[in-house]
C-alpha cells in the first residue's frame, strides 16, 4: 500500500488490509484502516466503500461498540440498498443488534429498538423485494435471511406490524 504510486492498486491494497486484519481478529487496527479508506477527502477511494463500511460495522460489533456498530450498519444498508450482497448483511446485523439491545422508545414518535428493528427490516424487504427475480442466488439467500427475521419479529406479540401501524395512522386522521 505505502510503496505503490498507482491509485487503484493502493485502494485495493488498503481494502485487503482491512479484510486481513478482520480475519486475524485485530478489529481495532481494521477499524483504523477502514476509517482511512473511508476518508474520501484524504484518499479519494470509493470502489470498495460498501464492503469496507460493512467491515467497519463488524469491527465495532466485535469490540462491543453496539451504538457505533448500529450506526455504521445503518449507513451501509441505507446508502447501498440496491447492493444486496452488502445491504442485506448490514440490515440483518442491524436488526439483530437492535433487537438484542432492546432500548425502550426515547420519545413517543420514535419506536424502541425492537419495534424499530422490525420496521426497518420490513421496509427494506418491501423496497427491495420487487428485485427478487433479478437477484443472483447468493444475494437472494442473504435477502431471505432478512425476510425471515422480519417474519420472526412480526410474530412477537409486542410488535406492531406495518399493517397495524398503517391502520392506527388512518384512525388518527
Amino acid at each position: 500500500y505505502a510503496d505503490s504510486q498507482d491509485k487503484q492498486e493502493r485502494e485495493f491494497s488498503l481494502y485487503r488490509m482491512v479484510q486481513l486484519l478482520m480475519s486475524k481478529g485485530d478489529h481495532a487496527k481494521a477499524a483504523e484502516q477502514a476509517n482511512i479508506y473511508l476518508d474520501r477527502e484524504k484518499t479519494g477511494f470509493s470502489r470498495y466503500s460498501p464492503e469496507v463500511g460493512l467491515l467497519l460495522g463488524e469491527s465495532f460489533e466485535k469490540r462491543n461498540m453496539v451504538g457505533d456498530a448500529l450506526a455504521m450498519y445503518s449507513k451501509v444498508w441505507a446508502a447501498y440498498m440496491g447492493n444486496i450482497a452488502v445491504s442485506a448483511p448490514a440490515m440483518s446485523r442491524w436488526m439483530k443488534l437492535s433487537w438484542e439491545r432492546n432500548n425502550p422508545s426515547p420519545a413517543a414518535r420514535t419506536p424502541g429498538d425492537r419495534q424499530g428493528a422490525y420496521e426497518g427490516g420490513a421496509r427494506y424487504v418491501e423496497l427491495t423485494g420487487r428485485f427478487k427475480d433479478k437477484m443472483v442466488e447468493a444475494d437472494l439467500e442473504l435477502w431471505k435471511e432478512v425476510e425471515a427475521l422480519v417474519k420472526t419479529y412480526e410474530a412477537n406479540p409486542d410488535i406492531k406490524s406495518l399493517e397495524q401501524l398503517k391502520k392506527e395512522q388512518e384512525a388518527k386522521r
